[in-house]
């Protein structure tokens, strides 16, 4: 049986526990062995709050007035719970905004995680610069980056004050496989994998948070974290950073049409 866990955090008078999901087996939340941003360096990520679940997630600003993250991050809530925060540096001096309205992908599969990625529509618009999505090929062996709010342990009870990153590497589909079956390629289906980065890895409250490349002298958003997978067995299931994890996110590239719709932006300006 596979172990997958997605990565809600959920913080209760300062205590973590893990918001659960079932892909094959059972699923549950998990940046670790990266550091802080340098200031402003990704002005457009988002920490998400839902204060009546009292989870936070990570998420991407793409229009003035959206904010994508994972499904599994607005799934049974509604948007008046949500509190959202776009700083690309520390929380602190972030910007707040409300939601007026959230959208789930209508194929989103709570099981499988698959078509993981919703869309927050801000009840005021930003004059944050909005990500760019990369049309670049997604290949194996790629080096990528991961930005999120969460947890840098899974010991650790509180999120990070500072944005923090982490560099990963894109894994071979046969390896990826071996954890999540459905998975079909770095490029060629809806998610990207990545692995073989010990002791790196996205962790509790980095769900929804960006993966990043360095494409036309810019930062631009490939991918947003959905969940992490251990092969059946293995003694570290659900400890960010471990030797046999593999990391998965949505790719982004493939849900251009699905945010032009809900934004009603042409698909061609987010680019």
């Amino acid at each position: 049986m596979l172990q997958i866990y997605s990565k809600v955090e959920k913080i209760l008078f300062f205590l973590v526990s893990y918001f659960l999901v079932s892909v094959y087996s059972q699923s549950q939340g998990r940046i670790v062995g990266g550091g802080n941003v340098q200031i402003n360096s990704y002005a457009f990520t988002a920490l998400i709050s839902d204060h009546i679940k009292n989870t936070i997630c990570s998420g991407t600003l793409v229009s003035p007035n959206a904010v994508i993250t994972a499904a599994h991050c607005l799934y049974n809530t509604s948007a008046k719970n949500l509190g959202i925060q776009i700083s690309g540096y520390s929380i602190k001096n972030a910007t707040k905004f409300t939601a007026s309205s959230t959208v789930i992908h209508k194929f989103y599969d709570p099981d499988s995680q698959m078509n993981d990625i919703g869309i927050i529509i801000l009840s005021q618009p930003s004059s944050i610069e909005p990500a760019r999505i990369s049309s670049k090929i997604i290949t194996d062996n790629m080096n990528v980056k991961a930005l999120g709010w969460g947890t840098r342990s899974n010991t650790e009870l509180v999120p990070a004050k500072i944005l923090q990153e982490v560099d990963l590497v894109t894994a071979p589909a046969e390896q990826c496989k071996t954890v999540y079956p459905m998975f079909e390629g770095n490029g060629v289906g809806l998610q990207i994998c990545t692995g073989n980065t010990p002791g790196k890895d996205t962790c509790l409250g980095d769900s929804g948070g960006p993966l990043v490349i360095y494409d036309d002298d810019q930062w631009k958003l490939i991918g947003q974290t959905s969940f992490g997978a251990w092969p059946d067995g293995s003694k570290t299931i659900g400890v960010c950073g471990s030797n046999d994890v593999f990391g998965f996110y949505t790719y982004i590239y493939r849900y251009v049409d699905f945010i032009s719709t809900v934004t009603n932006i042409t698909g061609d300006a987010f680019f």
